[in-house]
């Protein structure tokens, strides 16, 4: 309520002070962004953007808080043209700025570069920008604890889903500790360090390390975040697919129906998130037997993603080999071994590199199921 007031206010008293109000809807939004309203931050951000500004800073900050909205809203070609118009005006005015501003500003345009490239599943390209990021940020004194730290979680993510745990876990204990010596242990961000501690834990198949750390992550989450907050919706994700993991499967199902209701407040029913908690919750209903269910899901998933891409994307070799998943789970050796054989060729086709992290793992998966229909 305070924040649409201001919104309102800044509208009918700073109409004739153009600069300061661009700066002020920089703000409004940027802590829509942090509550958790994507959707609502993304038109003031916008708006924002549009300017008039004092400063090149003021700009490229203003440019960036908008493409990270659009980025998390999936909006990727919207965000890289905010991006790329950051960077030219950043080139332009090089020779006039010292080595920390510069480095400031291409530390801000890296992250969000990088951000676009995680969210578009290149991995090793965000990994090397993220990289780049924290050495721009290393030459800017203005880059505070906070910045190195959102960067260095990022980039520890950016680890986890390439495969790389070693190294995302040494990253998030970095970041915990910057964030337990300035917050404190019960502050929300030392808790988000923790929650992705366990999901590197989880990815390094170290669930019972991962459940520990949870219960005191969702206990923050609960008292100090909106209900609707995507940092909610992400912790009863990460539950499910350790619920799952350690066989209990009605929990899971119910954490993963959780995690997508919110997904689809905070970002739209139409939104990936949505679809990966669909997927997610699909193996799980199929391991309690209800395969009728389970196929529903992945169909709710297979719709969404139907509106957001082409049918050559790998997405949808995806849901063919989960649905290979589902089969052989209630019972349907051929026809699950005849999903998974779809999946793998269309996700093959669409993901040229040979070493592609995700195309081997969904084969690894699948190795089994087709093995016992060979020969």
């Amino acid at each position: 309520t305070i924040l649409e007031r201001g919104r309102a206010k800044i509208d009918d008293e700073l109409g004739d002070k153009p600069v300061v109000r661009a700066r002020l809807l920089t703000a409004i939004g940027s802590v829509y962004q942090n509550l958790g309203d994507i959707k609502g931050a993304e038109p003031i951000l916008a708006d924002a953007a549009k300017g008039p500004f004092a400063s090149l800073g003021d700009e490229v900050t203003a440019r960036m808080n908008y493409a990270d909205a659009l980025i998390r809203l999936r909006a990727f070609d919207e965000a890289a043209q905010e991006i790329e118009t950051a960077a030219r005006l950043v080139d332009a005015a090089a020779p006039d700025l010292d080595v920390a501003a510069l480095s400031f500003h291409l530390m801000e345009i890296d992250r969000q570069r990088a951000s676009m490239a995680f969210y578009q599943a290149d991995f090793d390209r965000a990994i090397a920008t993220y990289l780049s990021a924290k050495e721009h940020c290393a030459k800017a004194p203005d880059c505070d604890p906070d910045t190195q730290a959102s960067i260095s979680n990022n980039l520890s993510v950016a680890y986890n889903d390439s495969g790389r745990t070693d190294e995302a876990r040494k990253e998030m204990l970095t970041v915990r500790k910057i964030h337990a010596e300035k917050y404190g242990e019960d502050h929300l961000k030392t808790a988000t360090a923790d929650h992705n501690i366990a999901y590197t834990d989880f990815r390094r198949s170290d669930f019972s390390s991962a459940l520990s750390l949870m219960p005191r992550v969702v206990g923050i989450y609960e008292r100090v975040l909106e209900e609707n907050h995507p940092l909610r919706a992400t912790a009863s994700l990460l539950l499910g697919r350790l619920y799952f993991a350690v066989g209990d499967a009605e929990a899971a199902a119910t954490a993963l129906a959780r995690a997508r209701a919110v997904f689809e407040t905070a970002y739209g029913a139409d939104h990936d998130e949505a679809a990966y908690a669909s997927m997610y919750r699909a193996l799980a209903v199929a391991k309690t037997g209800d395969r009728e269910e389970a196929l529903r899901d992945l169909a709710h998933a297979a719709a969404i993603y139907r509106k957001r891409y082409p049918p050559t994307h790998p997405n949808f070799g995806d849901v063919a080999a989960h649905q290979g998943f589902v089969l052989s789970m209630t019972g349907d050796k051929e026809g699950a071994a005849a999903a998974c054989r779809r999946g793998i060729a269309m996700m093959t086709a669409a993901l040229p590199p040979p070493d592609d992290a995700w195309l081997a793992d969904v084969k690894a998966q699948c190795a089994p199921i087709i093995a016992a229909t060979d020969g």
